[in-house]
């Protein structure tokens, strides 16, 4: 586990561990996956201890964010939201704005908006990903004989 920890939240039985191995694993800086899958797992496991729940967050009430804010409660300080790109902020992320505090959610929307801005948040930084395998890369140049 200490290795590779990543191999953990992709076991197909990673919901059964506990939270506090899922946070001594999501805490780490060097996890080597992506915010956004990281972000799916600890949803999937908030999902797998809360199996009233329906998976799609847009049938859930206010009581049901509630709960799913409380099973998560320390995982979500731990997931790096300010990583997601744009695109994942807004498919991944948004549907489940109300986890978060609102002052929370209206900086990291500011963030996509003016990436210039500042936040109010203390920003965790990024995650060191290693990259272990070979990029090969062929660039092809088209001369042209100018008269």
């Amino acid at each position: 586990m200490l290795q590779s920890p990543e191999k953990i939240l992709k076991s197909f039985d990673f919901t059964s561990i506990s939270e506090r191995s899922l946070i001594s694993i999501i805490k780490k800086d060097d996890l080597q996956m992506k915010e956004v899958e990281i972000w799916e797992h600890v949803l999937k496991w908030g999902l797998a201890r809360n199996q009233t729940l329906n998976p799609d967050p847009k049938t859930w009430s206010d009581d049901d964010f509630e709960k799913m804010k409380n099973t998560l409660q320390h995982c979500l300080p731990l997931i790096r939201f300010f990583c997601l790109s744009s695109i994942e902020f807004s498919q991944k992320f948004r549907p489940y704005q109300k986890l978060l505090n609102q002052q929370l959610y209206e900086d990291l929307l500011n963030s996509y908006l003016d990436p210039n801005g500042v936040s109010t948040n203390n920003i965790p930084r990024p995650r060191i990903i290693k990259i272990n395998r070979i990029i090969d890369s062929h660039i092809y140049f088209n001369c042209f004989k100018m008269d």
